[in-house]
């Protein structure tokens, strides 16, 4: 929303409004002109979590005055789109898993990743557990498992907004009790 300009500011009818937005991270600028009588615009398909700023500037017949300073906005979070990449596990002990995994790609993140949930499931059984592990944290070691088991294994992340998908699962089985 703008006020008009004041009257001993302009240089003839105000004939339009320029409104550009621009994301700041990738300095990419979008343009919407709206006419004289409209004093508000409502943005919409602005990337997640981003930083952009927004000016404001009127024309007349002669063209465009001086734009409005900068107003900085920070769009909210939302939940990650994307999965964490490359989730891989090793079998350490007959009772024991190292799963690691690398970050939600950056412009999938959509906020602050706070922490990843890694859950493990019995495949010949239907028990499931879940691990929560805080973020920056990237690997887990699953320990108390049985011997000799198929395990699946999936990791998602999460920013306050809630969880994202998860990861495509992984299997993996410990080794027999005495290797």
């Amino acid at each position: 929303m703008w006020n008009k300009v004041p009257y001993g500011k302009r240089k003839g009818h105000i004939r339009q409004y320029k409104v550009e937005y621009t994301e700041v991270a990738s300095n990419y600028t979008q343009i919407r002109e709206v006419g004289d009588k409209t004093r508000h615009l409502m943005v919409v398909d602005l990337k997640k979590n981003a930083h952009y700023t927004i000016k404001v500037s009127a024309a007349t017949i002669k063209g465009y005055g001086p734009a409005s300073q900068p107003l900085s906005v920070l769009t909210e979070q939302d939940l990650p789109s994307a999965p964490p990449q490359i989730v891989r596990a090793m079998n350490k002990t007959s009772t024991s898993i190292l799963i690691t995994w690398y970050e939600v790609p950056f412009g999938q993140k959509n906020g602050h990743i706070l922490s990843y949930n890694v859950t493990y499931r019995l495949v010949k059984q239907n028990v499931t557990t879940t691990k929560q592990i805080e973020a920056p944290t990237l690997q887990v070691n699953l320990t108390g498992l049985r011997a000799n088991t198929n395990y699946s294994i999936t990791v998602m992340a999460s920013t306050i907004k809630g969880h994202g998908p998860a990861s495509p699962a992984i299997y993996v089985s410990t080794q027999n009790e005495g290797q």
